[in-house]
């Protein structure tokens, strides 16, 4: 938590100068040059002239030619510095008294203050020494551990916003550890030097038009045979993201939990316990048995000719993504589904679905459901309802803008609830 301050030249810059030297930044010099070129702008007086264009000839190296509307590499940059920002605040700086944030919808950076005693406020009197000597006396251990536990829990607090804690105790209580499960992908796998395979599983030879594909991210000597061979322990990009976020807020928050794999979780497994599923119906069974019976789902629409998010019921609303002329996606939604645990109706256990149409989806979906801004909105959207709160189960669409395999952003679409 912060005030918006404008701290001196010398803070700024030295807040600049222990980013630039981190860890966390230490092999990214394309965001290290964006992060200088912004912050010296901002500095100068000259923060009302950063742009995208500016940013990319600038800080990036993009030729004076450079077009936004054609190339998107500024907007991807814009993306991976900020999460490089979060993870060094949370990481490796948390408490820093001066932060630099870079404002989503903006290149223009600010400049954040840690929240500090209010003025006028009395600084807690130190104890006396008959004091001390009775703490000493009374068990100085147990003492230093209860504070260490507060300071703990402090902590985990201001890293957490109330409207994102609301959201996610239910996950948390009534005790015990949270199981967050992946849906993982079944695919052929293609690589050189495929000798030996497990036990049961075919291999192919590799047609000749996948060797220049693989050429081009990787080495392949001459001579050398591609072979491929099905696997079905494949986790997209989206999916990784999502369970970073999840594992993230659950750590933040205190609660235990174990991932894994959804194809070595039973549905036995899954009852009476909460519950995070991340995936989709064409990757995971549980997620298509529960999205079955819930007002929004994931589906192939055969007159679009690709999946969409639908409604089932009332206006029948059905939102499809949308594709560039090279037929990535740049546009995608994804699926937020809060629903009662597995096999129970009204039970105090929760299981959480984060889905997409593609994967960055179901990170867009992880995203909004961790950020204050997007369940703010929906908080506000539930208000107008007559909700006083989150509902106990209820499913959110989100629209996420996407550089083919990249969010770019997020936004609330429509909700609806399933149980008060």
């Amino acid at each position: 938590m912060g005030s918006l301050v404008f701290p001196s030249d010398e803070q700024a810059r030295a807040a600049l100068d222990e980013i630039l030297s981190s860890d966390t930044f230490s092999r990214s010099e394309q965001l290290r040059s964006f992060l200088r070129y912004v912050c010296e702008q901002a500095l100068s007086g000259r923060g009302k002239e950063i742009n995208e264009y500016s940013v990319a000839v600038e800080a990036l190296g993009k030729a004076p030619g450079f077009s936004p509307g054609d190339d998107s590499s500024v907007r991807r940059a814009a993306y991976e510095l900020r999460q490089k920002l979060q993870k060094y605040y949370e990481t490796e700086r948390p408490a820093a008294a001066v932060r630099i944030e870079l404002p989503k919808g903006s290149y223009a950076p600010r400049f954040v203050e840690s929240l500090t005693k209010a003025p006028g406020e009395a600084a807690t009197p130190p104890p006396s020494r008959s004091r001390l000597i009775w703490l000493l006396a009374g068990g100085l251990a147990a003492a230093l551990v209860a504070i260490a536990v507060l300071l703990s829990m402090q902590i985990r607090a201001t890293r957490v916003d109330p409207v994102v804690r609301s959201a996610w105790l239910p996950l948390i209580h009534p005790g015990g550890q949270v199981l967050i499960t992946v849906g993982t992908t079944l695919h052929l796998i293609v690589r050189p030097y495929m000798n030996v395979v497990a036990q049961g599983l075919p291999k192919y030879p590799a047609p000749p038009e996948l060797y220049p594909l693989f050429r081009q991210h990787r080495r392949l000597d001459p001579g050398t045979e591609l072979s491929m061979h099905p696997v079905d322990n494949s986790v997209q990009l989206g999916h990784a993201e999502a369970l970073a976020i999840a594992s993230s807020t659950l750590s933040l928050m205190g609660a235990p939990f174990q991932t894994l794999p959804e194809r070595s979780v039973s549905a036995p497994a899954l009852r009476g316990r909460n519950v995070i599923l991340i995936g989709d119906p064409q990757n995971s069974i549980t997620a298509a048995q529960r999205l079955d019976n819930a007002p929004f789902t994931l589906e192939f629409d055969p007159t679009i000719g690709d999946l969409v998010v639908r409604e089932r019921g009332g206006a029948h609303s059905v939102w499809a993504g949308k594709r560039g002329p090279d037929k990535r996606y740049s546009m995608v939604y994804g699926l937020i589904s809060v629903l009662p645990g597995e096999g129970e109706k009204s039970g105090p256990h929760r299981t959480v679905i984060f889905s997409g149409i593609t994967s960055v989806g179901t990170h867009g979906a992880a995203e909004f459901f961790s950020r204050p801004e997007g369940l703010n909105v929906l908080l506000r959207k539930l208000e107008a309802e007559g909700y006083s709160g989150l509902p106990s189960a209820y499913q959110v669409v989100v629209r996420c803008q996407s550089d083919d395999t990249l969010l770019l952003s997020t936004e609330y679409v429509a909700h609806r609830v399933i149980a008060r």
